[in-house]
């Protein structure tokens, strides 16, 4: 069932009104400020939840980018060896030619 913002706006002043009725005959007050701080604290505790597993993912796709980023240094470092050994190679080749 679908039902309208403003139907639903309805029904929840109905639903109020029908709690404060039964609270009056029993001489009560309908106290709307407890419930507005029990929803706050529950909301808040949600987003807070929220946050904390927002965080742990965070943290974990950190290590896993320092991982990537550790390993790209060493393919980087082991080409550049590569690349020094081929230098040298190729000098000393031209030592001897040129000897």
């Amino acid at each position: 069932m679908i039902v309208s913002g403003e139907n639903n706006n309805n029904i929840q002043q109905a639903f109020l009104a029908r709690v404060r009725q039964q609270l009056a005959s029993q001489g009560q007050k309908y106290d709307y400020q407890k419930d507005i701080d029990r929803l706050i604290a529950s909301a808040t505790k949600s987003l807070e939840d929220k946050l904390n597993k927002g965080s742990d993912d965070a943290q974990l796709a950190n290590v896993d980018l320092q991982n990537i980023l550790q390993k790209q240094q060493q393919t980087l470092q082991m080409m550049s060896n590569i690349s020094k050994m081929l230098y040298d190679t190729a000098q000393a080749v031209i030592r001897k030619i040129g000897g």
